[in-house]
């Protein structure tokens, strides 16, 4: 292995929190020199999840510190001229990364969500950002992305040189339940806990939603055939207003209940541990982070993740995550359905957790990361 000098560099505070922190912590236990690099204005999401520990202190974290006297311009001057001291730089998200293909070192530009199908495609975006984000992942050594409908088609017809499908790290350890046992629903009551984003009327042309009106109007069928329950979702997002006024036409008031705030990490596993099945989403065709870590808690998730994209991540003779499949309200019924057989719940949460620490074991991942770094940075120069 050619153990090499990594700046992992974040756009956004929940992504270098999350995401790149990850990364540049799992490859450096294999022995690289990995730096997240994170603007001081960031440190505040980064510490939301990292409450032990001294960001002046970590050993993989370097600091742009803010000065009130220098311009925009000049702090991005600072960060180039941080970053090309790296062997490789890895790009988490695009925000402000205009400076990649133009500082002579080999980039991996992992995107996260809809990058690729709306920074890049011009779903509202427009001119100069779009331009800028296609010379990024189009100049890439690698693009690292989320295999749903409209990434794969973008990617496409962008004729992006070298990208696959990324697999995303998860905390097993923390997203870990403290006990395993038969589930046994309080009160024959299922509660359904649905954290995902509140996106699913369409603001711009071309934009995919999550879909979350598919889950109020499927459990509402799920009530109709005699099941009981509970539907917890939090207020967030551009379609609260919207996603109220749903749960008043369906007449669901009394059965669904909102968290009036984000939650912190902590608080979402609390969330979840108190959670019969966790759902996800339901239009963009996979699985965002929500769905591994509920997986890693080893709780039933029902989302939309045919396996023609999901393939593409596990390709065979690797195993598909065990999901419950869902793309309509019928669907999404019948599998809510299926979930007051509390010995399937069982079966179903045990093969959740088993999965995840076969395929998204860190140190697994992390060898798997570098593998394909390796091979798509250093492979005409071998």
């Amino acid at each position: 292995m050619i153990r090499k000098s990594i700046a992992v560099v974040g756009g956004f505070p929940l992504a270098s929190a999350v995401i790149g922190y990850n990364i540049a912590f799992y490859l450096s236990e294999l022995g690289h020199n990995s730096n997240l690099i994170i603007k001081e204005s960031h440190l505040g999401e980064w510490k939301k999840r990292h409450t032990d520990e001294n960001p002046y202190q970590s050993k993989i974290l370097k600091v742009i510190p803010n000065n009130k006297y220098e311009n925009k311009i000049i702090r991005q001057i600072r960060e180039v001229l941080l970053v090309r001291k790296f062997d490789i730089i890895i790009s988490i998200g695009l925000g402000g990364m205009w400076y990649l293909p133009f500082i002579g070192k080999p980039y991996v530009s992992y995107t996260t969500g809809a990058d690729i199908s709306e920074l890049a495609g011009g779903v509202g975006y427009k001119g100069y950002q779009v331009k800028q984000a296609q010379r990024v992942f189009k100049n890439a050594n690698l693009v690292l992305y989320q295999p749903d409908f409209d990434n794969i088609a973008m990617g496409n017809s962008l004729g992006l040189k070298s990208k696959i499908p990324w697999r995303q790290f998860v905390d097993i350890e923390f997203w870990k339940a403290p006990i395993y046992e038969k589930n046994s629903m309080e009160d024959n009551i299922l509660r359904i806990f649905h954290p995902a984003n509140l996106l699913w009327v369409s603001k711009f042309k071309g934009q995919r939603l999550k879909s979350n009106d598919i889950l109020f109007k499927g459990f509402r069928i799920y009530l109709d055939n005699g099941g009981k329950g509970k539907l917890y979702y939090i207020k967030r997002g551009p379609d609260v207003k919207e996603t109220e006024q749903l749960i008043i036409d369906l007449e669901l008031t009394r059965d669904i209940e909102a968290y009036s705030k984000n939650l912190d990490s902590n608080e979402l596993k609390d969330a979840m541990l108190k959670a019969d099945v966790i759902a996800d989403q339901f239009g963009v065709g996979y699985f965002g982070l929500i769905t591994l870590e509920a997986m890693s808690l080893g709780k039933p998730v029902i989302v939309f993740a045919p396996e023609k994209h999901t393939s593409l991540v596990y390709p065979p003779p690797e195993e598909q995550p065990p999901l419950l499949n869902a793309s309509n309200p019928e669907e999404i019924a019948q599998k809510l359905l299926l979930m007051q057989d509390t010995k399937k719940m069982y079966q179903q949460s045990l093969s959740s957790r088993q999965w995840i620490e076969k395929y998204h074991h860190p140190q697994r991942l992390a060898i798997w990361y570098w593998n394909n770094i390796e091979k798509y940075i250093y492979k005409n120069k071998k």
